[in-house]
């Protein structure tokens, strides 16, 4: 069955026969997996940087999008719980490469159930304490549109997480109206555009300039811009042109359980 997001404040029966064994598994840790995909810098950072990426796969090998689950309050509990579990996996494995000597920081992405966990601020302090984990090295990413409709919460869990020194990113930016006037509210460091920016940017000169237009509102904020689903290599000459500080994408490097990103020289 498919797996779409609804207004529909309950499961139906095939959802729920559907959503609820995927879940379960991913809590009890077999049907969960963390890939990691290349964030490269095209400017002057040298900082090896990667996005944490979720796969939760069914038995047809269809991976679920969590954020489908996002309007089901009855699967609240279980996607907090969830989000705890990537994210002390994701702060195990990043300790894990930090003692083998790479210098790398992680994008951890926060589900819309984070904003509602009032104890995940303390939780993350003790969890990045644990696995000897500096806040420096981490970013956590929300997206735009749950930070909108969340604002309180979201400013109260980025503050704090900005005291354990973590970087902060709004995920799928761009699309909703007067977008840079989050940023006057919340204390953001990065945005990843949303994929849309970059779709048929290389011909699209009206796109071009709304890109330019939005990034150097962004720089003049001290934020600095990702540009998500690079799948071409025309379009980073477009994207340094605009200013564009970071790109992530499949040209780059698909996800991947290794970490293990070499850039071309």
């Amino acid at each position: 069955p498919p797996v779409s997001a609804t207004q529909e404040s309950s499961l139906s029966e095939e959802e729920r026969r559907y959503l609820l064994p995927l879940l379960d598994a991913a809590l009890n840790k077999q049907g969960l997996k963390l890939a990691y995909q290349p964030i490269v810098s095209l400017d002057s950072d040298t900082r090896e940087q990667y996005e944490v990426v979720v796969r939760i796969a069914d038995d047809t090998g269809r991976h679920l999008d969590l954020e489908t689950c996002a309007d089901w309050p009855e699967l609240g509990d279980k996607l907090r719980a969830l989000n705890r579990l990537i994210v002390q996996r994701a702060m195990q494995q990043l300790s894990v490469q930090r003692q083998k000597g790479q210098k790398i920081g992680f994008f951890v992405p926060l589900a819309h159930a984070a904003l509602e966990d009032e104890t995940l601020l303390k939780w993350i302090h003790e969890c990045l304490h644990e696995s000897s984990v500096r806040g420096q090295w981490v970013t956590f990413q929300i997206r735009e549109a749950y930070a909108r409709k969340h604002l309180k919460e979201a400013a109260r869990l980025m503050l704090g997480l900005r005291k354990a020194n973590c970087g902060i990113a709004l995920e799928q930016f761009g699309l909703l109206p007067k977008p840079e006037v989050l940023l006057q509210h919340l204390p953001v460091d990065y945005v990843k555009y949303a994929p849309a920016f970059v779709q048929g940017l290389v011909k699209n000169k009206d796109k071009q300039q709304k890109l330019v237009s939005l990034n150097e509102l962004i720089l003049d904020q001290d934020v600095k811009g990702i540009a998500t689903a690079v799948e071409e290599a025309p379009v980073l000459t477009v994207l340094w042109t605009a200013g564009i500080s970071y790109v992530q994408g499949n040209f780059l490097q698909e996800p991947s359980e290794k970490i293990d990103f070499t850039p071309d020289p």
